[in-house]
């Protein structure tokens, strides 16, 4: 998401929630903000604002703006979305990974938007996303426990109770 994209946002939650705030924290919540996808935060948006009674975290925001796992039908749909809104130039780097992967065996961002075949497209866009969503599920998620927790968890498995 680019930064104006970001500001934009902040600005919308700052004005709904009335709420000013220092440009020292106006500046991390940016800069969080631009990691995130801008069609998930344009979808979050108003889910936040139903759900959240004060002004949101940045953890909090992102949850709501995290893909939520899709049919290979609906990513594709959302490929064709962002190409009807933002054309060639729109590129695929702002889309979930696992959806750009799919575009990319697709030739990339640039062939589907000059294919003239968008049914083969559309299979192999199908295809691909089904095998990357069925080999997500088999690999396990590693992943490192913040040092304070890794901590907790090694005093819990260093109990010496009778």
């Amino acid at each position: 998401m680019s930064r104006r994209d970001a500001f934009a946002a902040l600005a919308w939650l700052q004005t709904v929630y009335g709420r000013d705030m220092p440009a020292e924290q106006a500046t991390i919540y940016l800069d969080a903000l631009t990691d995130i996808d801008p069609d998930g935060l344009a979808a979050a948006l108003p889910v936040i604002v139903k759900t959240e009674r004060w002004f949101p975290t940045i953890a909090a925001i992102i949850e709501a703006a995290a893909p939520v796992a899709r049919s290979p039908e609906e990513a594709w749909g959302a490929v064709l979305a962002r190409i009807r809104r933002l054309g060639r130039m729109g590129g695929a780097a702002e889309l979930d990974p696992d959806v750009r992967a799919a575009v990319d065996a697709c030739g990339g961002w640039v062939a589907i938007c000059e294919s003239t075949n968008p049914t083969g497209d559309r299979i192999t866009f199908v295809k691909a996303y089904t095998a990357i969503a069925q080999r997500a599920a088999r690999t396990p998620q590693t992943g490192s426990h913040p040092p304070a927790l890794a901590e907790a968890l090694r005093q819990i498995g260093n109990r010496h109770d009778q």
